[in-house]
């Protein structure tokens, strides 16, 4: 897919051997961590009281994110703030696609899923549809402005 925002594969190296089995996928670098480390280790409030609309405006640049890959007839299945990649001046980049990365490396998709993101679909082992990515869009929603009303609330 291609999309500023999702983060772009440059190759896919099949090292398998008669004896394994082994695929590695190569990523486009972006300097940056995680949404959930950056909630965690910014001591001077990533999302503090005067970012409030930068918080609102990255929510809105991931649900156009997460609409271009509906459109392209997929499904993310795994939006959370571990599989958001985001730098200092809130450029971001969506990863783990789970349907291309499940099926190239024919893993587990449940294994990388955060317990608080977990969908009725996923439970019960059902198909993941649209209605799973917007499920995780609540709850990333929900964590990003639990962590900015705790910035808010400590500095009281």
């Amino acid at each position: 897919m291609r999309n500023k925002h999702i983060l772009k594969v440059i190759s896919i190296i099949n090292t398998s051997t008669h004896n394994n089995n082994e695929i590695h996928i190569v990523y486009e670098y972006f300097k940056g961590v995680s949404l959930s480390e950056k909630l965690m280790t910014d001591a001077s409030g990533f999302f503090n009281y005067t970012n409030k609309m930068e918080v609102l405006l990255l929510f809105s640049k991931i649900i156009s994110t997460v609409s271009y890959i509906h459109q392209k007839g997929q499904v993310h299945g795994s939006i959370n703030i571990e599989n958001i990649l985001i730098d200092d001046t809130f450029n971001f980049k969506l990863i783990g696609l789970n349907n291309f990365e499940d099926t190239i490396l024919n893993s587990d998709p449940n294994q990388n899923i955060l317990i608080d993101y977990l969908t009725e679909e996923r439970l019960s082992n059902k198909e993941i549809t649209v209605a799973t990515d917007f499920f995780n869009l609540g709850e990333l929603l929900y964590e990003m402005f639990r962590s900015l009303l705790f910035t808010v609330l400590s500095s009281i």
